[in-house]
């Protein structure tokens, strides 16, 4: 068994050479009772417990939210857990005291769901251990265990997995809320749909494994409900996969003024997308320039492979206003996931969708990225070549096109002009959408988008699971589940 440390997604924008924002909003309320006077606050954990108010509470409050943007949310306590047993122990204490329980992995959540007023916090970032089966192709992961460590362990083996596109994205929240990562659509089409068992910790403090066939609809609650599961995960038996050897990439940079004739060629060339490539199409502004990005990552096993699937793809790939031409570059899963690269700004919003009508969703939001009001935005078009859901799991929403639009800006006083840029880019994109991913949905600022994440048969499951195994309420989810 080996222990491997902790940090995010802003996808291919590494591409290019600019980074990805995230969000802001209100107050999430925990929902359950605070503590009172002259009740027992003594919490037997080998791991570190901030109490609010106490000397170091404030400091530790602020580094668990990844991005600079800090929410005005106040646990009553903190706890760092070290392993599982302080897991157990902080579960059950909060049941005793009628505290409820949040639980945080590495802090990526673009709006910090995670930090609740009132009740706990449970950090389970340093619940770090690996485990690899080589021969039944079998991994054991604790959820703090970031995305481009956990790589690195299975390249060794010459495995793989779907990873999150941020190489320090921890496996935790990634895979409770489905994991969309690299060559995913290729390996199962989500992660979560590659977890084969799941360790956790009841509301009642008990430690269970579940699988499909033992307390199942836990099981299905666990590949895909995100914020809204009722249990603290601590390890997840998935399946990975032989590593692909020749991983492929085609880069092309255009002028914003070409934005019209990509999105037609885009239109076009999604039919030709093979399951083994990635497609992003990226609009990107720094505080000088503006760009369109192209990309295409083929995880092959062969370079003729590679460059037939690319070729089909590509042809007629638009020659007229490129800047930047990188064709059939070999890359390592490594390398892969150094394109992304992850930055803090001060202040950050994000939002997404999944749509049908991909080229008409594809110029509304040119237009509103001509009208951003911040040098720094990102809208991100991943394309997806099928559509099917393979297994019965709470992740039940998907589309042709998945965007991701984000902007980040430097001081407080801007705030409302780019909440505003981004309400008005979520209401001309609702008509469209099919749905939006829940790890990376502002569902605070917009609860009503939920509904979105989950259709109301989830939803109604989710709360059924909710009722059985925490009717207490302790692990209340940050937004409502019927509405």
């Amino acid at each position: 068994m080996a222990g491997i440390n902790k940090t995010r997604r802003s996808f291919l924008a590494g591409l290019g050479g600019l980074a990805v924002g995230s969000a802001a909003t209100p107050l999430v309320r925990a929902g359950r009772k605070q503590p009172q006077e002259g009740i027992d606050h003594n919490l037997n954990t080998t791991g570190s417990v901030h109490r609010r108010g106490q000397p170091g509470y404030e400091r530790m409050r602020r580094d668990l939210v990844w991005q600079a943007w800090k929410p005005e949310r106040f646990p009553d306590f903190i706890v760092n857990a070290h392993d599982e047993a302080d897991v157990v122990e902080t579960v059950r204490y909060a049941r005793q005291q009628g505290l409820s329980l949040s639980v945080r992995g590495s802090g990526h959540n673009y709006i910090a769901s995670y930090l609740r007023e009132g009740g706990i916090l449970l950090n389970v970032a340093q619940l770090r251990e690996v485990e690899i089966e080589d021969d039944k192709q079998l991994a054991y992961v604790q959820p703090g265990i970031n995305s481009a460590e956990f790589s690195s362990a299975l390249a060794e083996r010459g495995l793989a997995f779907p990873v999150a596109h941020g190489p320090s994205v921890a496996l935790g929240g990634y895979l409770l809320g489905g994991g969309m990562g690299w060559n995913g659509e290729y390996w199962n089409r989500f992660a979560c749909y590659n977890i084969r068992a799941i360790e956790l910790v009841t509301a009642a403090g008990e430690t269970l494994k579940v699988n499909g066939d033992e307390h199942a609809d836990l099981f299905w609650a666990a590949r895909g409900a995100g914020p809204a599961f009722c249990g603290v995960v601590t390890r997840y038996h998935l399946e990975v996969f032989p590593l692909p050897r020749a991983i492929t990439s085609c880069t092309y940079i255009y002028s914003v003024d070409q934005l019209e004739n990509l999105i037609g060629w885009l239109e076009q060339a999604r039919h030709r997308q093979d399951a083994k490539i990635e497609l992003s199409f990226i609009l990107e502004s720094s505080d000088t320039s503006r760009q369109c990005v192209l990309s295409a990552v083929c995880f092959a096993d062969r370079e003729d492979e590679a460059k037939t699937l690319l070729g089909k793809l590509l042809q007629h790939v638009p020659g007229q206003g490129r800047l930047v031409a990188r064709e059939f570059q070999p890359l390592t899963f490594a390398e892969v996931l150094a394109l992304t690269r992850t930055s803090v700004p001060s202040r950050m919003t994000t939002e997404t969708a999944w749509v049908e009508k991909t080229g008409e969703a594809l110029m509304v939001m040119s237009e509103h990225f001509n009208r951003a009001p911040s040098g720094n935005t990102v809208i991100i078009a991943n394309y997806r070549s099928n559509t099917d859901l393979p297994e019965d799991t709470a992740y039940s929403v998907t589309g042709p096109l998945f965007l991701n639009w984000s902007a980040r800006w430097e001081s407080a006083s801007r705030d409302d002009e780019h909440m505003r840029w981004m309400d008005d880019l979520a209401g001309a994109i609702e008509p469209l959408m099919t749905g939006c991913y829940i790890n990376e949905t502002d569902y605070i600022h917009r609860p009503h988008w939920v509904n979105r994440c989950f259709p109301e048969t989830t939803r109604k499951r989710l709360a059924a699971v909710h009722a059985r195994y925490d009717p207490g309420g302790m692990f209340p989810p940050p937004f409502a589940l019927i509405s």
